[in-house]
């Protein structure tokens, strides 16, 4: 395995134990901490499924639900 594989791994997942890593993670997607947490919580710390659900939520939360 490659340092470059590491590296890679390491940018795939978001910290969840770093309070400063939650609060970037919840400015970038306009999410309160705990609503941050309870992803963390739910999804684990997969970068792509958190920012997945990080939209979907954000998105829900400023009234634009395109599910009507």
């Amino acid at each position: 395995m490659s340092d470059n594989e590491s590296s890679r791994d390491a940018a795939d997942h978001v910290s969840i134990g770093e309070d400063f890593d939650v609060a970037r993670f919840a400015r970038k997607f306009q999410l309160t901490i705990p609503e941050a947490r309870q992803l963390f919580a739910k999804y684990g710390n997969d970068r792509a499924v958190l920012e997945r659900e990080a939209h979907a939520l954000g998105s829900r939360a400023n009234g634009n639900d395109t599910t009507d």
